[in-house]
């Protein structure tokens, strides 16, 4: 069961890098976890597949406040003041 979403990262320069977004982590999040990227045009879930480094190095994991990462959003979402959140399940949320 979900109850909660905990924001994850802003999208930093609104604009793509190698056809990645540029964000900027607030919380650490994973490769495999169901996102939502909030917009004011409208929201977009998805399940992260690919994350990468500033580098363009795949990694696994955005491990928190102070990192940029980038992922796949598609061309046809807008990244103007997109807010990225994950769902939490119960166990995680009184954590």
């Amino acid at each position: 069961d979900f109850c909660l979403s905990r924001g994850l990262g802003d999208v930093y320069k609104r604009q793509r890098v190698d056809g990645l977004a540029e964000v900027k982590v607030k919380n650490r999040f994973a490769v495999g976890d169901h996102l939502e990227l909030m917009t004011p045009r409208g929201n977009y879930h998805f399940d992260l597949h690919r994350l990468c480094n500033r580098q363009q190095h795949a990694i696994e994991v955005a491990p928190g406040d102070g990192h940029v990462v980038y992922l796949p959003i598609p061309e046809q979402v807008a990244l103007d003041y997109g807010l990225l959140m994950r769902d939490l399940r119960i166990d995680e949320a009184a954590s």
